[in-house]
């Protein structure tokens, strides 16, 4: 099955604690959907099939790049974050 998935030009945006229980983690299917929390900065939007389906974020912890779909988000707590 082939998906059509854009992601959009990213943003910098405001930061959040997200908890989520995906169905893949780290490119790995779950199958037990075991909860994670991330504290991240928003950035754009992705689509699928012309849908937007989620956002792009960057983690506060070690920069890395995150992507969470809208339906496997559990919590958004908006964080405040020292310029």
């Amino acid at each position: 099955m082939e998906t059509k998935m854009k992601t959009h030009t990213p943003s910098r945006g405001k930061a959040f604690k997200i908890t989520y229980k995906p169905h893949r983690h780290e490119g790995v299917e779950v199958f037990n959907l075991v909860e994670h929390t991330y504290d991240v900065v928003i950035g754009g939007t992705f689509t699928r099939e012309d849908e937007v389906v989620g956002f792009n974020a960057t983690s506060l912890l070690d920069d890395s790049f995150k992507r969470f779909h809208f339906s496997e988000i559990t919590s958004m707590v908006e964080l405040e974050v020292a310029a």
